[in-house]
């Protein structure tokens, strides 16, 4: 049932974005919003388990994502990442994680978001949970530098390789282009 869940959630994520009609720029009190803007981008996040861990595992770690978002107005944005773990939890094999997050706020940002692990054929057999804080920093007019921490809710053992039930910190970077 949680597989489904996670499915639909992704899959009605990105038929909603795709459908959005182009960015418009407004002038308004002091500067320029945009509103159904679409932004693609490259990330990567550092993690580090909250718990030490007695078994032969990497505590912390990098992962990289490419990144959708849409911003429907200045303060409230849907993204939708994939997720690429190269070593996660002793795996055999590369695992990748579609992650869908809400996000309110401008500059300064909060949100929350859902995932769920993907490896060998197989999705986990329940969905993790995302709070997230950071900072969406204009560079250029459409380029934005996202610093962002987030406490993930895992349970790793959904993964059928795995008995691990820890939480993870992580510490992220993407770089975003609007379209």
């Amino acid at each position: 049932m949680h597989k489904i869940f996670g499915i639909a959630v992704v899959a009605c994520s990105l038929a909603c974005f795709m459908a959005a009609p182009a960015a418009q720029a407004i002038e308004g009190d002091g500067g320029v919003r945009v509103l159904n803007a679409h932004r693609i981008g490259l990330g990567v996040n550092y993690w580090k388990t909250i718990d030490n861990i007695d078994q032969k595992f990497d505590e912390n770690g990098f992962s990289y994502l490419a990144s959708y978002q849409y911003v429907p107005v200045w303060f409230f944005k849907v993204e939708a990442d994939l997720e690429y773990y190269p070593d996660l939890a002793n795996s055999r094999h590369p695992v990748v994680a579609p992650e869908a997050f809400v996000t309110f706020g401008g500059l300064i940002y909060a949100g929350a978001g859902i995932g769920v692990y993907y490896h060998d054929s197989d999705w986990g057999s329940s969905p993790f949970y995302m709070l997230r804080a950071g900072l969406d920093i204009p560079v250029l007019p459409r380029l934005f530098l996202d610093v962002n921490v987030n406490y993930r809710f895992n349970d790793w053992k959904t993964l059928e390789w795995s008995d691990l039930d820890t939480d993870t910190i992580r510490v992220g970077a993407a770089l975003r282009f609007t379209l």
